[in-house]
């Protein structure tokens, strides 16, 4: 056998210590390292066929719990709004100083109005910081209200995402020209502008139109969200022509939005009129001679 020169065996020598090299310096493979393990909180933003602009739950939390077998446990427990969501077995990586986390589960989730809970599939994913600061999480429950999508992130949640909702209850309407009219099943829609800043809300009741403020601002005090803005209410009587007339949007919402009184003003109809927003049913059923005047006086004031 022809025996190799000292060049040869210097040459095969430099080219094994470079395969080598370049094998063990490959950035691009994502290694596990550490565990995302521990507790997390901050908000969610929920997004669902009703509400695809979507709302926010504020004081959220995640846990997460290292299992034996190199993967994790993820608990998220939706203040009872969504639910439960548990991951039991959620993969990850450590890359570029990101945790990336995948895996599948089960939401349990009960109706609104009480109930027995639903059990759903339900996956998750997303990425925590290597020092644990920063971190979105995100829930989908594909047959969950049209297909439900919670992201947890880290932080507060704005404002307006937080009022953010559909409410329903009913109005009391007084103006110059009739007092104490009620009526039920009225609903106000609020959802978040784009800048996150201010939120948009429209109230439909049957007799008294569509009012719209676009940028109605809100602040926290206490235990409750306060509202004000300017926009325009739609008013006409039947199917005849509607008319815009300016509106005003001032009161509250509790933190809770169990309650809420959200008082629509439309100085330049029937001598101001006031239109209150109440949850839930009213009192007591309106009377229906009083509604034969409020449709009477409408009736007067469109055709002038």
């Amino acid at each position: 056998m022809k025996k190799l020169t000292w060049l040869e065996k210097g040459l095969f020598l430099l080219i094994a210590v470079l395969t080598f090299t370049a094998c063990g310096d490959d950035k691009d493979d994502p290694v596990t390292t550490g565990s995302p393990e521990g507790t997390y909180q901050g908000w969610a933003k929920a997004t669902f066929k009703y509400m695809p602009s979507g709302m926010a739950l504020d004081n959220q939390k995640v846990q997460i719990t290292a299992n034996a077998d190199g993967t994790v446990k993820i608990v998220y427990a939706s203040m009872g709004v969504f639910g439960t969501m548990t991951i039991p077995s959620t993969t990850f990586v450590l890359k570029d100083n990101q945790y990336i986390l995948a895996g599948m589960g089960k939401a349990a989730i009960a109706p609104h109005g009480g109930g027995a809970a639903t059990e759903y599939d339900c996956n998750v994913k997303g990425s925590i910081s290597k020092d644990k600061k920063t971190y979105s999480l995100i829930f989908t429950v594909p047959a969950a209200m049209g297909g439900l999508e919670i992201t947890v992130n880290n932080g507060s949640a704005p404002l307006p995402m937080l009022v953010a909702d559909v409410y329903k209850g009913y109005l009391t309407a007084s103006s110059a020209m009739f007092a104490g009219m009620t009526e039920k099943d009225v609903t106000v829609s609020i959802t978040a502008n784009a800048d996150n800043k201010t939120a948009k809300v429209v109230l439909d009741g049957k007799t008294f139109g569509i009012s719209t403020i676009d940028n109605v601002k809100i602040t926290k005090k206490d235990a409750n969200y306060e509202l004000e803005g300017t926009g325009k209410s739609l008013m006409g009587m039947g199917a005849g022509p509607k008319k815009e007339y300016v509106c005003t949007l001032k009161g509250t919402i509790s933190t809770t939005k169990k309650a809420a009184e959200l008082t629509f003003t439309a100085p330049a109809v029937m001598g101001g009129l006031n239109m209150v927003f109440k949850l839930g049913t009213p009192p007591s059923p309106s009377r229906q001679s009083v509604h034969e005047d409020v449709l009477q006086a409408f009736e007067q004031f469109f055709a002038n």
